[in-house]
């Protein structure tokens, strides 16, 4: 860069100060008009991009959640279900793991394999609840208290799933049938 001495410039006249001034102002009026529509749309951008990139992450994440609570819950592991659940939901595992007596937990021994799951349908309801329709097959379904348990091939349950800070839980409303 070239530096310039005091003596090299030539003063400006008063008609260029003013250009000058004007052109300045001018500028400074478009930048303001303009700055606040560009801010704006970088931050729906933004925005955009962020919502599309938690998006799968969210269902990722829902699909977890429920697919860990029905392995857990159609083998009866209602301990290992419990923290897939709103607090809300723990009287009925309770109620659930209450009904279980010894002949129970005799045929659920006695099985060759336990109960499998896969998600069949997830609606979103909103940004923070969904349904989702799960398929279990191969599980022991609870009968009458003093028979004994039924085993189903294949049969369909619809789960809530609501989002508490970030984290999808199952919200039961009964025993899951």
């Amino acid at each position: 860069m070239k530096n310039i001495d005091l003596s090299e410039t030539k003063p400006l006249s008063l008609h260029e100060i003013k250009v000058y001034q004007g052109f300045k102002f001018c500028m400074m009026n478009i930048r303001k008009t303009l700055l606040i529509p560009l801010l704006a749309c970088c931050a729906a951008l933004a925005m955009l991009l962020g919502n599309a990139a938690c998006s799968g992450d969210n269902k990722d994440q829902l699909t977890s959640t429920v697919d860990s609570f029905s392995t857990a819950y159609f083998n009866w592991r209602f301990p290992a279900a419990l923290k897939y659940c709103t607090p809300e939901s723990q009287q009925w595992l309770v109620f659930a793991a209450s009904q279980v007596n010894k002949s129970d937990v005799e045929a659920l021994r006695n099985k060759q394999e336990g109960a499998s799951c896969k998600i069949d349908n997830i609606d979103f309801t909103d940004d923070s609840t969904a349904t989702v329709k799960v398929v279990v097959s191969n599980f022991l379904a609870m009968d009458t208290i003093g028979l004994a348990p039924k085993s189903i091939a294949e049969k369909t349950f619809r789960l809530h799933a609501i989002q508490r800070q970030g984290t999808w839980k199952i919200a039961l409303e009964g025993l899951p049938n």
